[in-house]
């Protein structure tokens, strides 16, 4: 699992632990979400494959890919935040926007290594 995948089970992971999930049932399965997450992970490889020349810094790099994915990466976090109450879901969209570029500069860093090792 890349380290931005774990970052983001962890934001999803503090909030169900200090209580912030709704008590109502979750019409969302994990598997969704998980699969949710992961198109948008593979979006922001691609496109970090794609567009680095190498040269740049990986959140210039991360700036220029982040529109790429903004389809993937809403439907992740509109999954993702199902079965939260409304304050949660405000707070965790939040979160979940502001770590956006240290994603795809995890993205564009795991690229780079990739392309280093073969």
């Amino acid at each position: 699992m890349s380290n931005a995948v774990r970052h983001a089970t962890h934001v999803i992971m503090f909030l169900m632990l200090t209580g912030c999930l709704s008590n109502q049932q979750e019409s969302v399965s994990e598997e969704a979400k998980q699969q949710a997450m992961k198109a948008y992970m593979e979006c922001l490889h691609a496109a970090a494959a794609k567009m680095d020349d190498g040269k740049s810094d990986a959140m210039t790099v991360a700036m220029a890919i982040k529109p790429l994915c903004a389809g993937e990466f809403a439907r992740s976090v509109k999954l993702s935040g199902s079965g939260l109450s409304p304050y949660a879901r405000n707070l965790f969209e939040e979160r979940v926007r502001a770590s956006q570029l240290e994603l795809g500069a995890t993205a564009v860093l795991d690229q780079r290594k990739a392309a280093k090792s073969n």
